[in-house]
């Protein structure tokens, strides 16, 4: 064997060793983090901590703190991109012009704004079922940014929200952005209702999506079609008399 030979080696079998003394000394740094992270979560609180605003941090109101599931947090993400790349394009003056020139809203509206009480009924029994709707929440109305809001809650408390009161020249707008655009994917009523109800309202809301929904060439097209269940006609054959007897009664016929 050359001396070359060997020298090469002798060089591979220091390597190898260096190599496998170098894998503890990482195995034991990766320990040494993992203990450190657990220290830092196992540190009790200090007052401050304990004082601190969890809104600050979170978001969120004490009480109504839980975990969310990935889809949640995937269907909060995809409704705010819709809402933010909707809402871009809407002025808040330009709403507020629209709610006052609305029919049914700019009655409500006016009143509302004035800082007066609640119209009488008879002020407004003369009017659309659609203004007698908002005349009916009116301890639910809120004004923002000089726009009309209606304050949503779920029947247990643990959910509320803002809802834009839609005029009716923007509700077509919506009902497009909310079930024909591709993020949308022409999910159905309840689907589509439920993602507007995530901001926006105007009276008679589900019937406007329903019959949106069911106009929709898209949807029709997509939709199997019902077998029919009816028997085809055909004529029955007798084997023996008597066998199907057809009474036909008549009273007072002249």
């Amino acid at each position: 064997m050359s001396c070359k030979h060997q020298e090469d080696l002798n060089q591979a079998e220091n390597d190898n060793d260096t190599e496998k003394s170098e894998k503890p000394v990482e195995c034991h740094s990766n320990l040494e983090k993992q203990e450190e992270t657990v220290k830092h979560f196992a540190t009790p609180l200090t007052e401050a901590d304990e004082t601190a605003d969890i809104t600050e941090i979170t978001g969120l109101i004490p009480g109504n703190i839980r975990a969310v599931t990935r889809s949640e947090l995937k269907e909060q993400q995809n409704e705010m991109k819709v809402n933010e790349a909707l809402l871009g394009g809407w002025e808040p003056s330009e709403i507020r012009q629209q709610q006052l020139e609305d029919d049914n809203i700019g009655k409500v509206f006016a009143a509302f704004e004035s800082g007066s009480q609640k119209p009488p009924w008879e002020s407004i029994s003369s009017g659309t079922s659609a203004l007698k709707t908002l005349w009916g929440q009116w301890n639910r109305l809120e004004l923002h940014g000089g726009v009309l809001y209606r304050r949503f809650e779920t029947n247990n408390g643990q959910t509320a929200r803002k809802q834009m009161i839609v005029p009716k020249s923007r509700t077509q707008e919506l009902l497009h952005y909310f079930h024909d655009v591709p993020s949308a994917a022409h999910l159905g009523v309840d689907k589509t209702l439920e993602k507007l109800k995530n901001g926006f309202y105007w009276p008679n809301m589900k019937e406007y999506v329903q019959a949106y929904c069911r106009s929709c060439d898209s949807c029709f097209a997509r939709k199997p079609k019902k077998e029919s269940t009816k028997a085809p006609l055909g004529t029955y054959v007798s084997g023996e008399p008597m066998e199907r007897v057809a009474l036909d009664i008549f009273d007072h016929c002249h």
